[in-house]
């Protein structure tokens, strides 16, 4: 029987998705825990973990995902710096050229909007603050009657 063969790119991919699910599941349970003095009087947990060990899972997905993607990058530097070179440079005469496409034009229209919005605390965009203050003022006053 043969050893399949290693494939590091495929493990960095498959960590890096790992490491933004655990951000991306840790961040929703901070997102709706309530804060430290609150958490701590109704001695508060998920999943039999506090708010202490959420923020702690955080941190680690958050470094795990940061460190992954880096080298993600650094394995697929070539590929990606071909792909900027086609998207910039006319083949036929190897002249520089810059031909706007639509997609990174929309995409990053979009994060400037999301910036904007939330900066300027305009709705859509703010109800995710006002969520998240409802959710601060039900901890307070929760840990305040004892509940």
């Amino acid at each position: 029987m043969t050893m399949p063969v290693f494939r590091g790119r495929a493990l960095v991919s498959t960590m890096m998705a790992c490491g933004f699910m655990g951000l991306v599941s840790s961040g929703l349970v901070l997102y709706a825990s309530p804060s430290g003095r609150a958490a701590r009087d109704l001695k508060w947990d998920f999943l039999s973990l506090d708010k202490w060990e959420w923020r702690d899972l955080h941190l680690t997905f958050g470094l795990l995902f940061l460190l992954t993607g880096l080298f993600h990058l650094w394995l697929n530097i070539t590929p990606l710096v071909n792909y900027v070179r086609q998207r910039f440079v006319e083949q036929s005469t190897q002249s520089v050229s810059f031909r706007w496409r639509l997609e990174p034009v929309l995409a990053l229209s979009f994060v400037v909007m999301l910036v904007i919005f939330s900066v300027k605390d305009i709705p859509p965009i703010s109800y995710i603050a006002d969520l998240r203050d409802f959710l601060m003022d039900y901890w307070k006053s929760a840990s305040r009657t004892g509940d």
